[in-house]
């Protein structure tokens, strides 16, 4: 098991888990964006909020101008947890990937676990529109297509593009959870 950014335990070498950027998502703990490495609550860029999007007939994305304010020109997108696509700052995927090649070398994390995450990022050039590319493997990861509605959301250190469907059944568990209902039942910040 390893240490979230924000201290949950997330297990780190599971073959059976889902192929996500988890340790990307979830293995170093620094902030996104502007502020980047420095020490918590200086600066720190957290990414919040809920918006509906939808995907044009090119497959392109208007991410919304609250989150993509602090993402900068370019950013990657790779496969993230639970269906949805990750959208990392530059500098932020970079050192992250550093530190996944680090536990590798450590054997801490498998190899093919790094060629999947590693294979699943696209970097992308956010253009004048505020738009980036969603390219056709990780649309079909997500349960997307052109033309497709998509939810965009903040989740604290990344980026989330989601499938509507999907991301009523997350939010749906989530609240169960904070509600005290659910199976995860944990305690608010």
């Amino acid at each position: 098991m390893g240490k979230n950014g924000i201290g949950r335990e997330v297990p780190c070498d599971d073959p059976g888990e889902p192929v996500a950027a988890r340790a990307l998502a979830h293995g170093t703990g620094r902030q996104a964006g502007p502020g980047a490495g420095r020490e918590r609550g200086e600066d720190q860029v957290l990414f919040v909020g809920t918006h509906e999007r939808q995907l044009d007939d090119k497959g392109r994305l208007a991410l919304p101008a609250s989150l993509r304010s602090h993402l900068g020109e370019r950013c990657y997108l790779s496969f993230g947890d639970d269906q949805c696509i990750n959208v990392v700052p530059a500098d932020e995927f970079e050192a992250r990937a550093a530190a996944l090649m680090e536990r590798v070398r450590r054997g801490e994390v498998s190899r093919q676990y790094q060629r999947v995450v590693s294979s699943s990022a696209t970097p992308v050039q956010v253009d004048r529109q505020g738009r980036v590319m969603v390219d056709a493997s990780l649309r079909t990861y997500a349960g997307l297509t052109p033309d497709s509605k998509v939810v965009v959301t903040g989740n604290f250190d990344v980026v989330e593009i989601w499938a509507p469907d999907q991301w009523a059944r997350i939010q749906q568990t989530g609240t169960d959870d904070i509600a005290g209902t659910g199976a995860l039942a944990g305690s608010a910040l």
